[in-house]
């Protein structure tokens, strides 16, 4: 938990979720609305989800990563890594290297194996 928290805080996702104010002002993620962070847009298709990313995006100590090949690499991982990561990719259909592509300079594409199922 504690590598969770510190990924968390100092990491940033290709988009995160909105909050919301709950029972007694807490504090909650809202499912449904969704809010940039290194993605600056996203076009979500019927097999795949497509993130432009942020030109200006820098690593903490100011290093400009290495574009969607930065993301991808982090996903290729979480895959392939094993345990925790692997097994919650896999919830969402994400289980090989190849469902990640490096589309441009500028843009990372997600292709799911399969369709949602409500």
């Amino acid at each position: 938990m504690p590598g969770y928290e510190v990924s968390w805080n100092c990491y940033d996702r290709l988009i995160s979720h909105e909050m919301k104010e709950g029972p007694g002002g807490v504090p909650y993620y809202d499912r449904d609305k969704f809010k940039p962070e290194l993605a600056e847009d996203m076009n979500i298709g019927d097999m795949s989800v497509t993130f432009k990313l942020k030109k200006n995006a820098k690593f903490h100590d100011g290093h400009a990563g290495d574009g969607p090949r930065t993301p991808k690499w982090s996903l290729d991982r979480a895959v392939s890594v094993g345990g925790f990561p692997t097994f919650q990719m896999s919830a969402g259909s994400l289980t090989k290297a190849e469902q990640f592509v490096v589309v441009d300079d500028n843009t990372v594409r997600v292709d799911f194996a399969q369709k949602k199922t409500s």
